[in-house]
């Protein structure tokens, strides 16, 4: 998933209607029915049950649509008290929206706050060392061969796909949830060659991105990092000439540092 995918935006749901009612398959079943505790030899009596059956179809037919319509809109008034929690901001509604609509995200997110106007969402990154040490690339007579990449080659990459998962986690997020005006996201890495405990799980980028702002990115065209970069309250700590990704110091910001706390106490 990455920042450039279209999400649809959540809409009043209007179920389909039931389709119409197979009568052929009905006048088969009700012939079955009559028929099923009459031993095959009672020819007459097979007969007239199946004329029964016959003369009961229309009523069967009737009964069968209205059970169905019955059902639809029950189910359609589920849905529309459903799309009213949503579309109001019930933050329960708008975090369990949000947690189904992450299920099948390349980079895990969770929501882990949600007043119905705002969310905080937590996404899970690797650390940089998935970005390939090598490179294609071609000697000088055009054969192929693999090149090594300088660590602020790899840093770069790596940032550039953090900021494409974050951006992409906006889009779902405002996509799935109108009620919502803005999101916060925490990012969060395990590092398993971290050197202390503490930066083993660590907060590496938070920001906050409104609807307002996401609504006018000219996405085909956007940079990613610079738009990281520029989200209100924006922290992404990088060191040195090859750029290294470094945890965040979350002594200024509690509410987020609690939530990594909460996540390291998860482990």
């Amino acid at each position: 998933m990455t920042h450039l995918e279209e999400f649809t935006p959540a809409a009043a749901p209007v179920l389909p209607t039931p389709p119409p009612i197979d009568a052929t398959a009905l006048r088969r079943t009700l012939r079955e029915q009559a028929r099923e505790a009459i031993p095959w030899w009672r020819y007459q009596a097979r007969s007239a049950a199946r004329k029964q059956a016959d003369e009961r179809l229309p009523a069967a037919l009737q009964e069968e649509t209205a059970r169905l319509a019955h059902e639809h809109a029950a189910a359609q008034a589920t849905a529309e008290a459903e799309w009213a929690r949503l579309s109001s901001g019930d933050p329960t509604t708008v975090i369990e929206a949000l947690e189904a609509a992450f299920e099948d995200n390349t980079s895990p997110a969770a929501p882990v706050d949600c007043t119905g106007t705002e969310a905080t969402v937590v996404v899970a990154f690797p650390p940089s060392s998935v970005v390939p040490e090598r490179k294609q690339a071609r000697t000088p007579s055009g054969a192929p061969t693999l090149h090594k990449r300088t660590k602020t080659e790899r840093n770069a990459l790596y940032v550039a796909a953090l900021s494409s998962a974050v951006l992409a986690t906006v889009r779902e997020t405002l996509a799935v949830a109108p009620s919502l005006k803005a999101v916060t996201i925490l990012v969060v890495r395990r590092d398993p060659a971290a050197s202390s405990p503490e930066s083993y799980l660590a907060a590496v980028y938070a920001g906050r991105f409104t609807r307002e702002r996401m609504t006018n990115v000219d996405w085909p065209h956007v940079d990613p990092v610079a738009e990281l970069l520029i989200a209100p309250g924006a922290m992404l700590h990088r060191r040195g000439q090859a750029g290294d990704v470094l945890p965040l110091d979350l002594t200024a910001e509690p509410e987020l540092g609690a939530v990594v706390m909460q996540l390291r106490a998860d482990l």
